[in-house]
């Protein structure tokens, strides 16, 4: 296995990662033992040897103990033999590879290669041209669905000559992505391997942090080998414009999908016992879809969905029943203006059992209802904090102000500071303060440890200003507890959506960061480090959330965002009109 190349997320910083074998519970994010594990909590901690392996062979080709990778060399190891291929080398090389199953390669670009295998009455299946963006992003072309590739290749992917190795890190990151999700579709259409060949230039491999997008991505590197153009009959290298480009020293790269990485999932960590939450997704339903036949097509079981008509305030009163509440701040599609508009209200939610409720619910809204979100619409989640103290609650809002431009990242663009949606429903609650007082950050963050009360530290975080028709539309809303309505604040900032993924991430997310807000030293701002933001969202996970697998889920989608705003293009159920909104 390709050793792991990640950043530590390690809670154990007294532990000495240069003698302990790494814990493979930890690998796969449930390790239990937390400080009292005996190995390692660090990805760049050595694995411990496969028994197996040291017998005589290990059969499991996605075993994650060591296999002797982990070994140092003997001699120096050059830029292009960093990597140990897993499988060994194809036997007839790169251009074997082109030629074995062609009729099923789709070849990216009008790199050349494709008049080599037709001038061996071997053709490609297809050969997509077109401009960069289509390329990275080709699992957005439906054209491609159900044609039976199993192949694809691109060789000597770049943006242009004048990019930048950040621009080309970014563009190859992109196209892992795009290309691992292109076959999550058809590995349910066939027993095959599906496999990425990439050629790359000089040592472009390590400068581009390929082996750790790709792993990011789902995909493994299978074989590798030097790549002598000269060998391919007739074959001239050719950039995205079509013109002939001077190779040098070159590599040919074959990935391979993952099937069942790992064989149980990894679980983000549970819920505590007594936590209680709440949640409401905006969404809409076509015209002919009341929401009577939707709490109809979702009540089941023990679980019960009703339609509540009346005033907003009697609506959003607490109840033991999931509810559908209308929402007029809603946008209809421009494609279905007749839409019925609503908010799914969740009843008080419990620990774990809450997000079992919540699964079912969701999982009956995606085969039984047909729904659509787009960028007027939000998910919103309530935590309780009656258990809490002031000085609790003053903790999560530094903590909250101090990681807001990190959280921004975690979200689509629609839902960051600055965007027509934020400045009109969930405000940015460090700069409306920063206005507010007229203070720089670490003077908001000391402002706050000095408030007795709700109320004051409500003035802080929600501030009252002229453009804004209620106070509550902030990311991190505290106007429950000025009222009493509820003893709830509110997260506001989330996009809408119907997947539970989506939902179970930012619940276990909002839950873990006010409960270790709580216990966290006071924050100092960031404002006067020179750390990026990539750093302050390891240094959140690693000293607030303490949850290695939902820092993978984001860390993820983070990725994703970085090469489509929408992240992981727009949700299936959506419909042109507003934008989508994930």
């Amino acid at each position: 296995m390709i050793q792991l190349q990640s950043q530590s997320l390690s809670t154990k910083g007294e532990k000495d990662t240069t003698n302990g074998y790494a814990c493979i519970h930890f690998l796969l994010g449930n390790c239990t033992f937390g400080e009292d594990c005996r190995n390692v909590h660090s990805f760049e901690a050595p694995r411990p040897p496969c028994r197996f392996h040291l017998r005589g062979g290990c059969t499991n080709d996605q075993c994650l103990y060591s296999h002797g990778e982990d070994e140092p060399a003997e001699t120096s190891i050059s830029d292009s033999t960093m990597v140990t291929p897993k499988f060994g080398k194809h036997h007839l090389g790169a251009f074997g590879w082109y030629c074995q199953d062609s009729s099923s390669l789709l070849l990216l670009g009008k790199c050349g290669i494709e008049r080599v295998l037709e001038s061996l009455q071997l053709p490609p299946k297809m050969v997509l041209g077109g401009g960069l963006m289509e390329l990275v992003h080709m699992h957005k072309n439906r054209y491609l669905v159900n044609r039976g590739i199993t192949k694809i290749a691109w060789n000597f992917p770049a943006s242009s000559n004048s990019s930048t190795d950040e621009e080309n890190e970014k563009l190859l990151r992109g196209f892992f992505m795009s290309v691992s999700s292109f076959f999550e579709t058809e590995l349910q259409n066939t027993s095959s391997h599906l496999e990425l060949g990439i050629a790359l230039m000089g040592n472009q491999f390590s400068k581009l942090c390929a082996l750790q997008s790709a792993q990011q991505a789902g995909l493994c590197l299978e074989w590798f080998e030097e790549f002598d153009t000269d060998i391919l009959p007739r074959y001239k290298p050719r950039g995205l414009n079509g013109e002939p480009i001077q190779v040098g020293d070159a590599t040919f790269y074959v990935f391979r999908k993952r099937r069942n990485v790992i064989y149980s999932r990894p679980s983000m960590m549970e819920i505590r016992q007594g936590c209680k939450y709440g949640i409401e997704l905006e969404m809409t339903s076509a015209p002919h879809v009341s929401r009577d036949d939707i709490a109809s097509a979702l009540s089941h079981n023990n679980i019960q969905v009703i339609n509540v008509d009346g005033s907003w305030a009697e609506a959003k009163k607490a109840s033991h029943h999931w509810k559908l509440v209308g929402d007029a701040s809603i946008t209809c599609n421009v494609s279905q203006p007749f839409c019925n508009k609503f908010e799914l209200v969740s009843p008080i939610l419990h620990s774990e059992h809450g997000l079992v409720t919540t699964a079912s619910i969701l999982g009956r809204l995606s085969s039984r209802v047909g729904v659509t979100v787009n960028r007027s619409m939000g998910f919103h989640v309530h935590v309780d904090v009656s258990q809490y103290s002031v000085s609790d609650i003053v903790k999560i809002c530094q903590q909250f102000i101090k990681y807001e431009n990190v959280i921004d990242s975690m979200l689509p663009g629609s839902r960051r500071s600055g965007s027509p949606e934020s400045n009109r429903y969930f405000n940015s609650n460090g700069q409306r303060a920063k206005e507010a007082l007229d203070m720089e950050e670490e003077d908001v963050l000391t402002a706050l440890r000095l408030c007795n009360n709700t109320h004051e530290l409500a003035d802080i975080m929600n501030p009252y200003i002229n453009s804004l028709p209620d106070r509550r539309y902030y990311k991190l809303n505290l106007q429950n507890l000025v009222t009493g309505r509820q003893s709830t604040i509110e997260f506001r900032q989330h996009s809408a959506t119907a997947s539970f993924e989506k939902v179970e991430a930012w619940v276990r997310f909002v839950v873990r960061f006010c409960e270790n807000s709580c216990s966290s030293e006071l924050p100092t701002s960031f404002v006067n480090t020179s750390l990026s933001v990539d750093e302050q969202f390891d240094d959140l996970f690693k000293s607030i959330i303490r949850d290695s697998v939902l820092y993978s889920y984001y860390k993820e989608r983070r990725h994703l965002l970085s090469v489509d705003d929408e992240g992981d293009a727009c949700c299936h159920g959506c419909v042109t009109g507003r934008g989508c909104s994930k």
